[in-house]
């Protein structure tokens, strides 16, 4: 899997994340209606972790530069 998120965009995907599931525990329990953010959550973790986002790579889409390997 080729790289196609960059550190920015990891870290607002992961600052959302961990916002969006201490905002849904904040009384101390995820609730049954609860479940559609705890899904977009770790969806939004997974993909900061991995680097890696299925929907820039269906749209040929980058956020990470290449890495320069000349020096």
């Amino acid at each position: 899997m080729k790289h196609n998120v960059g550190i920015i965009d990891m870290v607002i995907r992961s600052v959302l994340g961990i916002g969006i599931l201490a905002y849904l525990a904040k009384d101390g329990v995820f609730h049954p209606g609860s479940i559609p953010g705890i899904v977009i959550a770790v969806v939004l973790i997974a993909t900061a972790v991995l680097r890696y986002c299925p929907l820039y790579q269906l749209l040929g889409f980058t956020t990470s530069k290449p890495l320069d390997r000349s020096a």
